[in-house]
């Protein structure tokens, strides 16, 4: 920038004196005023050229709009060919530059003593265009990018009927409801420009008429309120169920694959009357019931027939007189029938040594043995039993009308420790065991046997410490005497509940709580503790009452006579032998979805401990009736050859405890085999338990 100009200001003196005492002289006042604009002019100069600034603003592209804010907030003008401007030095000064289709920018800065000062804007293009649906379409498709919506991937907002997409190539998806997707490849331009996208969505839909004599009400499996026929439904394209009721009538259920597009008219549906219902109940229950010559169940039992016929429900059960009954029903009522069975029964003399042994029915104490009893024509299981002496147990049916004799003399404990390893003991409250020598065998199954699961790995086990194994599963009134209000449930219409039943639906750590109880009740040392919430196993183990280990569990369950080990609790090949223990039966089909085909054991639900055979050590339903808690926590063993494992007994601690054998709703190879292992973590209405201890 020049130097500017430097004026130096001196006093004035004129050639000639004025008169002493004369007026200002015309001259003089002619000299003085023209040195005084000499003088503006100088300081006009010094000042525009010293304290000024030419700003030129410079932008890309060339025509974008230029405005600029002086110090005190307002705009200046600036020229729009030259975008130039003067400015004052040390002040501050803000330029905005705008176009449409670029991202606006702005600068401060402040004049400084240059002469000229250039200013560059280099905008940036719009990043993101406009996409406009041409036609429009209401209500607005969902749009999707790789299969997922279009969220943070875009800025994703309405301007007026078009969308605000990132600019470049989208993949996008459009989705219509009721419509097929459209799948389309669109170029979204950039400065805010405009895309059209004209999309040809095609209905997947079409209509279904429906009608029915008489008229019902129809529902598919969409979000549609029921309709009443005769209707016309849009269904969305592919297999739709349909089911159809009214009242008084058997529910109709159906199929019907929907094209889209295509209509289609269902041939008419004629429902049929409902049912009647017979309900069935006996005193005693669990009476078989036959509806003519068919077996349907056990009572109580509601039975479906068919309305305004006559239909003759014969009722039976082993001990008691069959009832016959003829009965109709109208459609969709119930009638009742209600019969009171008249015993079979027989008479038992007891010639027993000591006299003062007490006797238990069916695990029942009916205190000292009597000189006679009268009992029902079925099975009983009677247990004969003094301190100090070896329990005498048989099984026996009285005959209808004849007297059946028992004579035994009860051999001390003392005589039979002579003749055997240990003798059969029982707890105080009369639960029975059966005494099991030590032992050496192979756990779990080959890969080739049917049914097999990936965790019954093969293992070589010793038992090295014989054992009392008991003889039956613990019944819900033995639990009961250790926690009275439990409830073991039912299935459909069958009661678990009976006191003779075997107790179920009981969790894990209340099967070891109810052990360590009965150690109490025999001054055993318990084989459980209580560690916060959970109950774990007493390391090294005790005498006392516990659950059966895995081990335990499997050769009592699998050995037989000649050293082997059983497939299935009835030996090899299915089904099962006639009545040979309590699985998923045809008694049980409205138990089990698939039940035992041809097999029939008399009981859709749990039997009474005992009801069928016991195996070769005297023990019974080790297969059927209940699945059995374990003593183990579940793990799944590898295979190791040639390692013999000693007494396993499981992990120390966890939440899932191994269950074995089968029950009343087993009715699959899988399930039936010995070596099956299951597991759980919480009580279930088809496990429960037998007790087990340390010999002495």
């Amino acid at each position: 920038m020049p130097d500017p100009v430097v004026i130096d200001v001196r006093p004035f003196r004129s050639g000639k004196q004025a008169p002493d005492g004369g007026g200002f002289p015309l001259g003089k006042l002619l000299g003085f005023l023209l040195l005084l604009g000499l003088i503006s002019a100088a300081a006009y100069a010094c000042f525009f050229f010293t304290s000024r600034t030419f700003v030129t603003v410079e932008t890309l592209p060339k025509d974008a709009r230029v405005e600029v804010r002086s110090p005190g907030g307002s705009s200046l003008p600036v020229s729009l060919k030259g975008r130039s401007f003067w400015a004052k030095s040390r002040k501050a000064y803000e330029v905005l530059v705008e176009r449409r289709g670029y991202l606006s920018a702005s600068t401060n800065f402040s004049c400084c003593a240059e002469v000229e000062m250039p200013i560059r804007i280099h905008l940036e293009e719009f990043p993101w265009g406009l996409l406009r649906l041409d036609p429009p379409i209401d209500p607005s498709p969902v749009v999707f990018e790789n299969g997922a919506p279009v969220d943070e991937s875009f800025r994703w907002e309405e301007v007026g009927d078009d969308l605000v997409f990132s600019a470049g190539e989208h993949e996008l998806e459009f989705r219509l409801a009721r419509h097929f997707s459209v799948l389309t490849n669109i170029v979204v331009p950039a400065r805010g420009e405009t895309n059209s996208v004209a999309l040809n969505f095609q209905a997947n839909w079409a209509p279904v008429r429906i009608a029915t004599i008489p008229p019902g009400i129809v529902y598919t499996n969409e979000a549609l309120p029921g309709a009443t026929t005769p209707a016309t439904l849009e269904l969305i394209e592919g297999l739709h169920p349909l089911t159809i009721k009214e009242d008084g009538y058997m529910t109709l259920r159906t199929q019907v694959v929907v094209r889209a597009g295509i209509p289609l008219e269902l041939p008419v549906m004629v429902l049929q009357e409902t049912n009647g219902l017979i309900r069935v109940s006996s005193s005693p229950g669990m009476a078989n019931v036959n509806l003519a010559d068919t077996f349907v169940g056990q009572t109580p039992i509601t039975i479906p027939a068919e309305p305004n016929t006559e239909h003759v429900v014969l009722i039976a059960k082993a001990g008691f007189k069959p009832a016959r009954k003829t009965v109709a029903v109208s459609p969709g009522k119930t009638v009742g029938v209600d019969v009171k069975l008249e015993p079979l029964e027989g008479t038992i003399r007891f010639q027993v040594n000591p006299p003062d042994a007490e006797l238990f029915v069916d695990g029942t104490s009916f205190g000292q043995v009597p000189e006679e009893m009268i009992l029902t024509a079925v099975e009983h299981q009677l247990r004969i039993a003094r301190e100090g002496f070896k329990a005498y147990e048989v099984t026996l049916k009285p005959r209808s009308g004849f007297i059946s004799s028992i004579k035994t003399d009860l051999v001390s404990k003392v005589v039979a420790a002579g003749n055997t390893a240990s003798p059969e003991i029982a707890t105080g409250g009369g639960y029975p065991f059966v005494p099991v020598l030590s032992a050496v065998f192979r756990m779990g199954s080959s890969r080739r046997e049917q049914g097999r699961r990936s965790n019954e790995t093969l293992r070589d086990i010793r038992l090295s410490r014989s054992f009392y194994m008991g003889k039956r599963e613990v019944t819900n009134a033995e639990f009961r005497k250790f926690k009275a209000d439990h409830h073991s449930g039912s299935e459909g219409e069958e009661t678990l509940n009976r006191s003779a039943q075997p107790v179920a639906g009981v969790h894990w750590r209340d099967a070891a709580r109810y052990c360590n109880w009965l150690s109490a009740q025999d001054g055993l040392p318990p084989a459980y503790r209580e560690r916060g919430t959970n109950v774990v196993a007493v390391s090294p183990m005790t005498t006392g009452y516990r659950l059966p280990s895995e081990a335990e569990w499997a050769y009592c369950a699998r050995s037989d006579a000649a050293g082997g080990l059983l497939k299935y609790p009835w030996g090899e090949g299915f089904p099962p032998k006639e009545k040979h223990g309590n699985y998923g039966d045809q008694s049980a089909v409205d138990l089990v979805a698939f039940p035992i085909k041809g097999y029939t054991d008399g009981y859709p639900a749990t039997a009474p401990p005992g009801s069928f055979a016991a195996n070769r050590l005297g023990l019974f339903d080790m297969g059927g009736n209940v699945a059995e808690w374990c003593h183990d926590v579940y793990r799944i063993y590898s295979f190791t050859p040639g390692k013999e494992v000693t007494d396993p007994l499981g992990p120390g601690e966890g939440s899932l405890w191994s269950i074995r054998g089968s029950s009343y709703k087993s009715a699959h190879i899988r399930d039936l085999r010995f070596a099956f292992r299951n597991y759980a973590g919480k009580a279930n209405p088809d496990v429960g338990f037998r007790i087990c201890r340390y010999i002495e």
